[in-house]
């Protein structure tokens, strides 16, 4: 819609507009909740939340690796197979359901008064979790 004014533009495009817009503009500032978030932490406090967040990238380059995988088991997926196909898929949402409990888990620890034992339960299970996935890749 080159040249046109926006008053011509149907409504769900100006609505749509300005819903990105407002969606955009609180994530923009750093005045969000108050002040800026980092504030809340001492600088102890910062560095593990930053761990935390390497811990969590790193989760989820193992979660984009697996459908990657799976992506590429489904096209040489045979038909006459189906629960040979569907029950290791079954098993893997399951564990990725579980790393995504210990993710919120570890999340909810970060916000101070850190709690050190529950973060390092969190990372154990998420770390365990993988290794089992791995572990059942080498011998499936």
């Amino acid at each position: 819609m080159v040249g046109t004014p926006a008053s011509a533009k149907p409504k769900d495009e100006d609505s749509e507009e300005a819903s990105v817009k407002d969606d955009s503009g609180p994530h923009d500032s750093d005045d969000s909740c108050g002040g800026d978030p980092g504030n809340d932490f001492s600088p102890e406090e910062m560095k593990i939340a930053q761990l935390a967040i390497g811990v969590v990238s790193e989760t989820l380059v193992v979660i984009k690796e697996l459908i990657r995988f799976i992506t590429s088991f489904n096209k040489q997926e045979n038909p006459d197979n189906g629960n040979d196909f569907v029950n290791p898929l079954e098993r893997l949402l399951k564990l990725c359901q579980e790393i995504g409990l210990q993710v919120d888990e570890l999340g909810a620890c970060l916000y101070p008064p850190q709690e050190f034992s529950a973060m390092k339960t969190a990372m154990e299970k998420i770390s365990s979790i993988i290794d089992g996935m791995q572990d059942r890749g080498k011998y499936s």
